[in-house]
């Protein structure tokens, strides 16, 4: 099941989760990337989302995935994770998911798993 939904539902998750990005990555230029990244479309898989990010800064990444922090939210059965997807020289989406089986459309509440 794969369903657009509206960026509020995440939008302070998908900010923490830059901001997390922005504090524990060394390459400036995808820092600046993240500062400024417009999220543009949110699809729900019943398991996670793929945030769609449109950036206008171009940058010259040595790989294409940066893997982010663990977390546990009352709106997942199991322990999640995001990794960020490089594309073009953009960051092109951030895939949000669960280690389980499922994750609610929406989410309201997390903690980063130490």
């Amino acid at each position: 099941m794969r369903a657009t939904i509206d960026y509020k539902n995440i939008e302070k998750f998908e900010t923490a989760m830059r901001s997390w990005y922005i504090d524990n990555t060394k390459d400036e230029s995808i820092k600046d990337q993240l500062k400024n990244a417009l999220a543009v479309e949110v699809e729900y898989t019943g398991v996670g989302y793929f945030i769609t990010y449109d950036s206008t800064l171009d940058f010259s990444v040595p790989r294409s995935t940066i893997d982010g922090p663990d977390f546990k939210s009352s709106n997942a059965d199991d322990l999640c994770g995001t990794i960020l997807f490089i594309k073009d020289g953009k960051i092109h989406f951030m895939e949000v998911f669960t280690y389980g089986h499922h994750m609610d459309d929406h989410i309201d509440d997390f903690e980063f798993d130490s």
